[in-house]
Parts: structure tokens; sequence; C-alpha cells
């Protein structure tokens, strides 16, 4: 579930080239998802959860999820404008494994609670709305004219125009040559996924393939993520750039 959101990346980003006022969207949707997260941690209370609940508790984890997606977008003509184009590979980078390191961060300290708390599925989802909300907190801290352009109501959204913009996106990519590295990728992507799925369903059902509980080996393999993506992104690998 945690891939599916990804395949909203297009539509998201077409929309996220029409937001104006992007930093009082980003509060906005920040507000929402500290709201699915208490509904959530509520749910949570049930003794027993029916399948149609948690269905619904993992489609609001994916709207959570897409709404990051969004909010990360929005503020990327800003870094376009206050960072030099020097180094704005470098800063792309690096935002990109910073972002990878919360999610991490976060599945890491998630896990542990569990191996110490193991029924405190309440508690894990305030803990959520709790993080979402200090990222409001500091939202609200920022001062800045956050108006990119001015838009027509008529040119806020076109299916047309998205379809335009997908064609010329396709083209582009064809020509130079990225559509190999993009399919590569995803091959990659599915595989591991794949792979994690069956690995996860391996440790619940076989304890030989666990250290300690699940949580416990889940944690383990999340602080093993965390350093590997902390040495990711300190090691310099200018050999492979060139």
């Amino acid at each position: 579930m945690e891939n599916l959101p990804g395949f909203f990346d297009p539509v998201l980003a077409y929309l996220t080239d029409r937001e104006t006022r992007r930093l009082k969207k980003a509060t906005l949707l920040n507000w929402i998802q500290v709201g699915i997260y208490f509904v959530i941690a509520f749910l949570m209370l049930q003794y027993q959860m029916p399948l149609a609940l948690f269905i619904v508790i993992l489609l609001a984890n994916v709207v959570s999820d897409s709404i990051d997606g969004y909010i990360s977008n929005m503020f990327i003509p800003f870094s376009k404008t206050w960072i030099d184009h020097s180094e704005r590979r470098v800063i792309s980078a690096l935002d990109i494994v910073l972002f990878s390191l919360s999610i991490v961060l976060g599945q890491l300290l998630g896990a542990a609670w569990l191996t110490l708390y193991p029924d405190q599925f309440f508690c894990l989802s305030l803990l959520n709305a709790l993080t979402f909300a200090l990222g409001l907190f500091f939202l609200r801290k920022i001062k800045f004219d956050d108006t990119v352009k001015t838009l027509t109501a008529e040119a806020r959204f076109s299916i047309k125009d998205f379809f335009q913009k997908m064609k010329l996106a396709y083209g582009h990519m064809r020509e130079r040559h990225l559509l190999q590295m993009i399919w590569l990728l995803a091959i990659g992507k599915a595989t591991y996924a794949s792979f994690l799925l069956l690995l996860n369903v391996a440790m619940v059902s076989t304890s030989n393939l666990r250290f300690g509980s699940y949580a416990q080996t889940l944690a383990i393999w999340q602080s093993i993520s965390f350093v590997g993506l902390i040495l990711g992104a300190f090691l310099r690998i200018s050999w492979l750039e060139k």
C-alpha cells in the first residue's frame, strides 16, 4: 500500500503546478492529516476490527501519503528560486535522502513502539497525529509571500491540457533515452516490493526467520535501512556520477 500513492504522482504534480497560495494550502492539508490520524487513533480502540474498517484505515494512510507528496511538490518552485543552479542537484539529492530518512526513522520508531507496547495502536496513531501537528506548527512559523503566480479559473485544471503535458513529457523522455532507465527502476522497485511483501509474510508465519518477535525483527530491519541511508547520504559516489 505504501507504493500506491506513486501512481497518482503525475496528476498531483499537474495540480500542484496550478497552485497559487502554496503555504496556505500546505497548512490546510496538514490539518487534514492531523484529523486523519486522530480518527484512525479512535478507530484503533475497536477490540475486534472488521475487514471493512481495516481497509478504510489503509486507504486513509494512502490519502495521507498522497498529501505528503502534494505538499512536497508545492515547495519545489521555491527551492528553484532560492538555490543556485550549480547546487540544485546536490540539494535535490539531499532532500530525497532526508525525506527517505524521515520515513525510515518513523517506521523504526513505530516498530520499536510495538516491540515495547504490542497492543498500543491507539497511542501509536496519536503519536502520528502529534507528529503532523508539529509539522503544522513549523508551517505556521514560516513567513513569506507564497504566491507563485496568478491563474484564471479556467486554467486551474484541464483534462485536455493534462494529457497534452503527459504527451510532451513522454516525448522528452523518449528523446533523451530516459524511458529505459525508468522501466529498469520500475522493475527494480516492483521486485523489491514483492520480495519485501513475501519476506514479511514469511517472518509472520515462520519463527525461524525472526529475531525475537515480529516487531523486534522489523525494528532491526528498519535500523539497518536507517544506517544505510545515512551512509548513502554522506558518502559521495563521484566515480558513478562521471
